[in-house]
């Protein structure tokens, strides 16, 4: 559609006069008063059309799954000890066992350095972490077979009870 607006245009009656041999002539009024009205269509301006955006939904991300409980498996692995305490000192024998019905290659014993102090060991590596002394086999006493044992020891002065904190993997 379109909207209208109206022009009107006239022609109004004009004067005539001339000057002939020097002598002014008025005519009076000339032609008659020509009125016209028209009506002119202009383009209707379109509003511009905004579109919406479709709106951004977000999904929450899903719970998440938890992990599963770690299963305690019991690793086959048993360490025995006996430890000969001269007062001073002590002594400490070690003997790890496999009964895990297949050979293990390596393993970790994590000692508490608050119940037990290592001056000195043989046939393993000592070091440490945090509260713990990490016993580590050497070369030749890292494999265990099923059904066998390995053996270790250690030495440190001071006191010490019956048993000990551990950690055998």
């Amino acid at each position: 559609g379109t909207t209208g607006d109206t022009l009107t245009l006239a022609n109004l009656k004009k004067s005539s006069h001339e000057v002939s041999n020097g002598i002014y002539y008025d005519h009076g009024e000339v032609g008659e008063t020509e009125v016209t009205t028209t009506t002119v269509d202009q383009p209707k301006v379109e509003e511009p059309v905004v579109e919406e955006p479709d709106p951004i939904v977000v999904e929450p991300d899903p719970e998440p799954t938890p992990d599963p409980d770690p299963v305690v498996v019991s690793s086959g692995l048993e360490l025995t000890y006996s430890i000969n305490n001269w007062g001073s000192g002590y002594q400490i024998s070690y003997k790890i066992s496999n009964n895990t019905g297949s050979t293990v290659n390596g393993w970790t014993l994590k000692v508490n350095k608050n119940q037990v102090n290592i001056d000195s060991s043989w046939n393993v590596n000592v070091t440490t972490s945090g509260n713990y002394y990490v016993i580590t086999p050497v070369d030749w006493n890292k494999t265990i077979y099923d059904g066998s044992s390995i053996e270790f020891g250690s030495t440190g002065n001071g006191k010490i009870g019956n048993s000990f904190d551990y950690i055998l993997e």
